[in-house]
């Protein structure tokens, strides 16, 4: 019996060791960054994409992080600086960065019951006797952050075909999030304001009501670091155009977007309309 468990406890000791040794992927490889960027509250961002890190961790075998910086401007930095293996991006985000630093992966793109587009919503208080963006001189206008789709670009070029530049309105902020923006218009200290439609939706029964809708923009996307292994982005892009196969994977969904029902195949070129309404942007002295 003392020869046998000395055995016994031989063999455990060799197997720890070769457990050290070659520990399973998941724990002997670094995690990957998922890099998600700042609009909506820290904590609203965590809650919504938690579940799908650890979603990819899962059927990747290697943990995955999310990082959420405190800026727009942080986030890009991440990304240039190749600290960030994934990333979440929004189109006019992804338009600028690639123009300016290069190409990325592309991994995914927004699905929304076969609508792979969204909109803008330029708001007012439902009170409001504002009922036309051209009676917006003069008024308090609050923006998104300066870098945002919706929260920005869009609503500024909605401005500019209405005729109004943004130095005939009385003033006007960046807030950083579409909720402070929806929120800012709803205490009164705003006129107007800029959201995209998924915060509108949120805020109008508390009192929104949207004065002006933009056109349809190519959706929100998922990219990889241009230095991320091919074999890596095959495998994240094969995760993440299957969620909408199983269960748990349409549940990941639902907890990034109430509405969002897929992550679909994404190519560059979707972008190109845009790409045109920023150089339009451009060519009339806003700095996208």
């Amino acid at each position: 019996m003392k020869g046998k468990s000395l055995v016994s406890g031989a063999l455990i000791i060799i197997a720890l060791c070769a457990f050290m040794s070659h520990p399973p992927a998941s724990y002997a490889q670094d995690p990957l960054v998922l890099c998600i960027y700042p609009y909506l509250s820290a904590t609203e961002i965590y809650k919504r994409f938690t579940p799908l890190a650890g979603h990819i961790g899962r059927e990747l075998g290697r943990p995955v992080k999310i990082r959420n910086k405190g800026s727009y401007d942080d986030y890009i930095d991440s990304i240039k600086k190749g600290e960030a293996d994934i990333a979440f991006m929004g189109p006019a985000t992804y338009v600028k960065f690639t123009k300016k630093f290069g190409r990325l992966h592309l991994l995914a793109a927004y699905d929304t019951n076969g609508n792979r587009t969204f909109k803008g919503i330029i708001v007012v208080h439902k009170d409001s006797r504002i009922t036309k963006l051209s009676e917006l001189r003069d008024k308090k206008f609050a923006f998104g952050d300066h870098n945002s789709t919706m929260g920005h670009l869009i609503p500024r070029y909605m401005l500019l075909k209405a005729g109004v530049d943004v130095r005939e309105l009385g003033k006007y902020e960046f807030l950083s999030h579409h909720e402070n923006v929806a929120l800012g218009v709803l205490t009164g200290s705003f006129d107007a304001g800029a959201v995209r439609e998924e915060v509108y939706n949120q805020y109008s029964k508390e009192g929104l009501r949207a004065l002006a809708i933009s056109g349809p923009v190519p959706d929100h996307l998922f990219v990889a670091r241009a230095g991320l292994p091919e074999d890596t982005v095959r495998k994240i892009s094969k995760i993440l155009l299957s969620l909408k196969d199983t269960e748990e994977g349409r549940k990941v969904l639902g907890h990034i977007q109430k509405n969002l029902t897929a992550l679909v195949t994404v190519r560059d070129a979707d972008y190109d309309s845009l790409r045109k309404i920023i150089e339009r942007l451009a060519q009339a002295g806003v700095e996208p």
